[in-house]
């Protein structure tokens, strides 16, 4: 049985490859599901990408695939595929995102979250010299707490983590002096927000997020 690792706002649970023995009958207890809801926007260097994924676990992290009810974001149906319902749809900041889920029984549980204000007015550089610090800065409205994350591509392709910073700035200074060894060219800035969404009660646990995510590639010199 292969277990499958997804990164939820910071998160990390195992989702088994394996399908549930609750996807072969109708469920109506919520207490035997585990939610797990992401609403994604990913401004990354091939333009935006809009995501929302739900993931149904059972206790020992099987994934569910409803025999008979329904997920739906803002009234529209999610598709199942692989191991969660997914749908792309427009993400837009501060917004609330309704996601209903459906047991056998027909009854509704609803989920909401309100999306993270997105960054603006981005700058960073497009190259940077090794040892020597840069400034990446921003615009956005709101009081979100901002991630940010250096990272550098070592001579085995692993991605290392130079700097990670939380802070309720809109500028940081980078001033990396642990570069990995050998030829090292490409790097990666990444700002990231996340809001933690509310859920109704009866289930076994789960989480719903909505993540903003603004990411670029940078040449290390």
């Amino acid at each position: 049985m292969k277990t499958l690792i997804y990164l939820f706002a910071g998160v990390t649970i195992s989702l088994s490859s394996c399908s549930s023995p609750l996807s072969d009958t109708p469920v109506s207890d919520p207490g035997l599901v585990t939610p797990h809801i992401v609403i994604n926007h990913k401004d990354g260097d091939y333009g935006i990408a809009n995501k929302v994924s739900t993931c149904l676990m059972d206790k020992n992290g099987a994934y569910i695939e409803l025999l008979e009810g329904d997920v739906k974001v803002n009234g529209d149906l999610m598709e199942f595929g692989m191991t969660c319902y997914k749908r792309t749809i427009d993400v837009q900041e501060n917004t609330v995102y309704k996601v209903v889920l459906t047991l056998a029984d027909s009854a509704k549980y609803p989920f909401k979250v309100t999306t993270p204000h997105f960054f603006k007015k981005v700058d960073y550089p497009g190259k940077v010299k090794k040892g020597k610090a840069f400034e990446v800065s921003w615009k956005s409205e709101g009081n979100e707490q901002t991630t940010v994350n250096f990272s550098v591509q070592d001579t085995s392709d692993n991605w290392i983590t130079l700097y990670e910073e939380i802070t309720d700035q809109s500028m940081v200074t980078i001033s990396p002096d642990n570069y990995p060894k050998g030829d090292i060219s490409k790097g990666s800035i990444t700002l990231y927000r996340s809001v933690n969404g509310k859920m109704p009660n009866g289930f076994n646990g789960g989480s719903v997020k909505a993540n903003c995510i603004f990411e670029r590639s940078i040449k290390i010199k």
